[in-house]
């Protein structure tokens, strides 16, 4: 695609297909949850779906992002699966987990436990716990799992070397510091986003509590019910065996990347649940269960309504509130009058006015999930247009086994300019060694010893010195750096600027001082 410059379009295109393959698998799961209106169940979730922005959750995970990511492919396979799963179609399932594997390693670890477990608690359910070990279950366990577990003995020699590095104690010590404390402790150190944990909980208590209301069907309650549990479990587990202790293996299993398809069923069956209770031609009072059901769910959209995200770049502000607790409290509301009051909708154009509202709200209060500019090929932002006047420069006017110094959170430089770099915060080494020498040269390039968090770095490298440039001309062979406009450094002997624009500058090294000594670097980026 880089070669026919559709680059961004197909990309974009194909994120488009991802995502439409992904709603068409809840689709299925609706209409195989035998759900009155669904079209209109459909709706209501994609606005839910909008305003949590796919629903971020614990250590920000999250199911798909604005451009095309191999997590992407392999959530939406995921979600095909669990469809499957629910369907009873055991092969296939296996099919869709296995090229959710094939994209994504950690799903295919993930996954393998998490649809493994399911099943069986889905047995539990209709067998005794005696005939859980019969070659039947075997059997459908094989079915489900035999394309993941191939994968897995392909790449189990890669990922016993990443695990059986052998580095001295102090070197493993500060390796693990680098990844679990200073490169990604939103990901993989629960420590840091504890506040999280507890809106997910009533994410998880939702689902629960209107799963028996939602789904009339035993056969299929039994199978929400287990996928549920499943990915508690496995959530509540690796977050105990990351808090109250530390695991650095588990922590690294990065298992809260399950926490979005909990709270994508949960979402379903709580939108489902509230639909069966709002239907009906006639007023019917409020059962017990029924009444109780409504004053949790009441309860717990205050949790619900505390933003697992900052709330940026919304049409509509919804003053540090989530919006997508708006869209399930007005559910919850409409339940409560048509119960307690008798009072319903009628009529298409109603129900489609109420349907096309929700819609329009989340669209309106949809936040960002990151801190830059919400992505888009049809309304690019200034500073996103800055960015790609400089890539364009750069990969049509620089040689290209140019080697760049770049600010480290310049993430598109490598794939929009293709060029080779030092480091940046985007391209993490998996393995130990690797870690340690991008470590180093992030030191070097923001003029700090042992920063403790990338925003040292980012900082440091703001204050770039003419002396320092040079310095890391003569370490790591550089022929080019981009620094941000404005930019202290002024002058630089050995460095002529070759663009300009608005947001960033494009020096080219002219070779003309020498360096003191030669300088080696172990490898290139």
């Amino acid at each position: 695609m880089a070669k026919l410059r559709i680059l961004e379009t197909g990309l974009a295109v194909l994120n488009i297909l991802t995502a439409a393959m992904a709603i068409h698998a809840c689709f299925r799961i609706i209409r195989l949850l035998r759900a009155p209106h669904a079209l209109a169940v459909l709706i209501v979730f994609i606005s839910v779906l909008l305003t949590t922005v796919t629903f971020y959750g614990i250590g920000n995970s999250y199911l798909f992002s604005p451009s095309l990511q191999p997590s992407s492919i392999a959530a939406a396979a995921t979600i095909a699966a669990l469809a499957d799963l629910l369907e009873r179609k055991l092969t296939r399932c296996g099919f869709w987990l296995g090229l959710a594997g094939a994209f994504h390693v950690n799903f295919l670890v993930l996954n393998m436990a998490f649809f493994g477990l399911a099943h069986v608690l889905t047995a539990a359910q209709e067998r005794p716990l005696r005939n859980l070990a019969s070659k039947d279950l075997a059997a459908d366990l094989l079915k489900v799992l035999w394309p993941s577990l191939v994968l897995a003995m392909l790449l189990l020699p890669l990922i016993l070397s990443v695990e059986s590095e052998a580095d001295s104690p102090s070197l493993a010590a500060k390796a693990d510091w680098i990844f679990f404390r200073f490169a990604v402790p939103f990901h993989y150190y629960p420590r840091a986003y504890l506040r999280q944990l507890p809106i997910f909980f009533i994410w998880e208590l939702l689902g629960l509590i209107w799963t028996r209301r939602a789904v009339p069907d035993a056969a299929a309650r039994r199978v929400i019910w287990a996928i549920q549990i499943a990915a508690g479990l496995l959530i509540w587990s690796a977050t105990a065996l990351t808090t109250l202790v530390f695991i650095p293996t588990i922590a690294r299993l990065f298992i809260w990347r399950l926490a979005p398809f909990a709270m994508l069923i949960a979402a379903l069956v709580t939108i489902i649940g509230a639909i069966r209770m709002i239907e009906g031609e006639e007023p019917i009072p409020l059962t017990q269960r029924d009444s109780s059901l409504l004053r949790l769910s009441f309860v717990a959209l205050p949790a619900i309504a505390l933003p697992n995200i900052p709330l940026r770049e919304q049409i509509l502000p919804t003053a540090g509130l989530e919006p997508a607790a708006a869209v399930l409290g007005g559910l919850f509301v409409l339940a409560f009058m048509r119960h307690a009051f008798g009072y319903r909708f009628s009529g298409y154009r109603s129900v489609v006015g109420l349907l096309l509202a929700a819609f329009a709200f989340a669209v309106l209060t949809q936040p960002s999930a990151g801190e830059e500019s919400r992505y888009s090929l049809l309304i690019t932002s200034p500073p996103a247009r800055q960015e790609d006047d400089v890539f364009a420069f750069v990969k049509r006017s620089t040689p290209p086994d140019a080697l760049f110094l770049i600010p480290p959170d310049l993430d598109y430089f490598r794939l929009k300019a293709a060029r080779a770099i030092i480091a940046d915060y985007k391209a993490l080494p998996i393995n130990r060694a690797g870690l340690l020498e991008w470590y180093v040269r992030l030191e070097a390039i923001s003029g700090i010893n042992n920063p403790q968090n990338i925003y040292q770095v980012k900082s440091g490298f703001e204050d770039i010195d003419a002396e320092r440039l040079s310095r890391l001309r003569c370490q790591f062979h550089i022929t080019h750096a981009i620094l941000r406009s404005p930019q202290p450094l002024r002058g630089a002997p050995g460095w002529a600027e070759i663009f300009k624009n608005r947001d960033f500058r494009v020096l080219a090294s002219t070779g003309r001082n020498a360096c003191p000594s030669p300088a080696s670097s172990r490898f290139r980026s």
